[in-house]
């Protein structure tokens, strides 16, 4: 199986390649550093902690940067995941 992979692309915006081979793209405002991920044009939403669609909003933290802040909350999710089966 396929290791997640991270990609920074134009001005600090990441794409994430998962181990599914599902491909995501991240971008945040540099003002408040709430995470947006983005569907297609002029179609995104904030991204929630653990990279889910519901739950905190996620938002990055001082000094760290998009592709450190989507790399912690993969792994974040995919710990609750694994998490999940055991049970």
């Amino acid at each position: 199986m396929m290791k997640a992979k991270i990609d920074i692309i134009q001005g600090g915006k990441v794409l994430l390649r998962d181990a599914a081979g599902n491909i995501r793209y991240f971008f945040a405002d540099s003002s408040s550093g709430y995470v947006y991920e983005n569907f297609g044009p002029m179609r995104h939403s904030q991204v929630c902690e653990k990279l889910a669609v519901s739950g905190p909003t996620l938002r990055m933290r001082d000094g760290e940067s998009l592709a450190d802040t989507i790399r912690r909350e993969y792994r974040r999710m995919r710990r609750e995941e694994k998490r999940g089966i055991a049970l």
